[in-house]
């Protein structure tokens, strides 16, 4: 794994990252059946709703927004793998960090939120599959959760590419100098 964490690939990741985004957004008319009782996917309700934890939008999409059995093929095998792209991508602008205990601290924060992620991506799915309305308050916290630590991840990664791209200029603009 630690092969394919490196500055070199942050821009792969990017791409993939953006790649992964506009899948899902082209992929959302066909596994939500109803648009008016759940007009965007449950992981973005948290947002939409200014992290509220909204067991009630999880349960509408359950009984009344959600194509099960399409959810299934389209969003829900994507969703298994883009953790694990942004969780690549994160770790990458990571390596910009040279202060041992910062890095420590922002590594264990962008693990916690693809772990949350699956923990919401499982739950939601288990509640799918059968399980009582109660585990809908559940499936909202994990979201509420993930959402949180998925902007905040999203927030570091700007800052650190931000610091990688001025890296890059200066390094470039000190061997021009040097070779004058």
């Amino acid at each position: 794994m630690n092969k394919l964490i490196a500055k070199k690939y942050i821009i792969p990741y990017i791409a993939l990252f953006l790649l992964f985004r506009f899948i899902f957004g082209e992929i959302e008319s066909y596994y939500i059946k109803n648009a008016v009782v759940s007009p965007h996917p449950i992981d973005v309700h948290s947002w939409e709703a200014k992290f509220k934890i909204d067991k009630q939008y999880v349960m509408d999409a359950k009984h009344f927004g959600y194509d099960h059995q399409r959810y299934f093929t389209s969003f829900f095998p994507l969703d298994l793998v883009f953790p694990v792209v942004y969780t690549l991508l994160f770790m990458s602008c990571l390596q910009v960090c040279t202060h041992l205990k910062l890095y420590r601290i922002l590594a264990v924060v962008i693990v916690m939120g693809a772990i949350f992620d699956y923990l919401e991506d499982l739950s939601f799915a288990t509640y799918l599959l059968g399980a009582g309305d109660g585990i809908a308050t559940v499936v909202s916290y994990f979201t509420t959760i993930k959402t949180i630590l998925l902007i905040a991840n999203i927030f570091m990664a700007l800052i650190w590419i931000l610091v990688w791209l001025k890296q890059l200029v200066f390094k470039n603009e000190n061997n021009i100098a040097y070779k004058r």
